[in-house]
């Protein structure tokens, strides 16, 4: 994964104050992401294991993987 979407991981772990701002910065992250070509998009299970790393709870790094690998953002899709 590109060292500004970690960053940008990141961020959203230290900064979110509740689960509706993750949320709301988990969204803003995919809106990033999609804002660059797909040749650079981090996999969904790049993001996961990423939210993993962070110490994110397991179901909270699930749901968050899932909202990204629904909004087909990874490098696969368009």
């Amino acid at each position: 994964m590109d060292r500004r979407f970690r960053k940008a991981l990141f961020a959203l772990a230290r900064e979110a104050s509740d689960a509706p701002d993750l949320r709301d910065r988990f969204d803003a992250f995919i809106a990033e992401v999609r804002s660059h070509p797909a040749p650079v998009r981090p996999y969904p299970d790049e993001v996961r294991d990423t939210l993993l790393a962070l110490s994110f709870r397991p179901e909270v790094a699930a749901d968050l993987h899932r909202r990204y690998r629904d909004a087909r953002v990874g490098s696969s899709a368009a």
